[in-house]
């Protein structure tokens, strides 16, 4: 962005008073233009670029001996630190927000991992030995009540199988033990017993990434597929995943009815994380984010995640 002309002459004015005048209360008037400028949403090279516009300002209209010049250089430096003393303030803020929300995500996903292997193991062996005595009963039982028991076992049945997809999905043994790739196909294949879409996936199968981009990518490209059922009434999604220049490159295609991203955002839904949540879990391991939509002409959901 061009750096507002206000904030040149400000600076400017600061600039000289404290090169001609050193004096703590000028360098607080730096730390304030430096807190004006972050929340105007300027960056650090539209200061850079007002600091030098305004020190080069200043030494063509005095011309001094080295030693003067010297002096000048160094007192513009004490400011211009002064300035970004807000900006390493705000980034030290994020960085501490950054790493808390990256171990608070880690332990999530490790309980949801400890949760899923409780449901899994457990909960399949207590209706198991229910499947047992009920069969049990039944055996002694006469045709009226052996009925009803057989209903009771089917709907006991549907009760597991539920209990099993919520414990995959909620962390797939395939994810840790094969990768990536094979977990999203088995995610595609509960997505296409769940709806109509037809799903194709196409990376590498036998290639490992590091766990947290394993993760983040499954659990984003979980929230995509969704968000397609929920809103896009598409018939196909393709899941396309490579690597290049050191980068993990995922896009989630579909062919549904998409929208206008200029008016409108799609809203998050109710048992997700929404659009919100993939950009802030991609962040948090140094990845970026794109939407592409128009009516009309699908949704495409794009990662890009560094793989150091």
């Amino acid at each position: 962005m061009s750096p507002p002309g206000d904030i040149k002459a400000n600076y400017k004015s600061a600039l000289l008073e404290f090169m001609t005048a050193s004096s703590e209360r000028t360098l607080d008037r730096a730390y304030e233009m430096g807190r004006q400028a972050l929340g105007d949403g300027m960056g650090i090279l539209d200061i850079v670029e007002v600091h030098h516009g305004a020190l080069a300002e200043h030494l063509l209209d005095h011309q001094q001996d080295a030693l003067r010049t010297a002096m000048t250089v160094e007192s513009a430096r004490r400011f211009l630190l002064e300035v970004f003393a807000a900006f390493e303030m705000a980034n030290r803020g994020y960085r501490d927000a950054n790493r808390v929300l990256r171990h608070f995500n880690e332990v999530l996903e490790g309980e949801m991992k400890r949760v899923a292997q409780f449901l899994h193991d457990n909960t399949g062996q207590l209706i198991a030995a229910i499947h047992l005595e009920l069969e049990m009963v039944r055996s002694q039982a006469d045709r009226t009540l052996a009925h009803r028991l057989q209903t009771i076992r089917q709907l006991l049945t549907q009760v597991e199988d539920q209990v099993r997809r919520v414990a995959r999905e909620m962390r797939p043994p395939v994810l840790d033990d094969l990768g990536l790739v094979p977990a999203l196909e088995f995610l595609r294949g509960e997505f296409e017993r769940r709806s109509k879409l037809k799903i194709l996936v196409q990376g590498p199968q036998d290639q490992r990434f590091p766990e947290a981009v394993e993760i983040s990518v499954y659990r984003v490209v979980q929230e995509a597929l969704s968000n397609v059922i929920r809103h896009a009434k598409a018939s196909k999604v393709v899941i396309r995943l490579e690597t290049t220049g050191g980068r993990l490159l995922c896009s989630v295609r579909d062919d549904g009815v998409g929208f206008d991203t200029t008016s409108r955002v799609p809203r998050q839904t109710s048992s997700g994380f929404g659009l919100l949540g993939m950009k802030q879990r991609l962040q948090r391991i140094g990845g970026e984010f794109d939407l592409h939509s128009a009516p009309g002409q699908g949704t495409e959901v794009c990662l890009s995640i560094p793989l150091r």
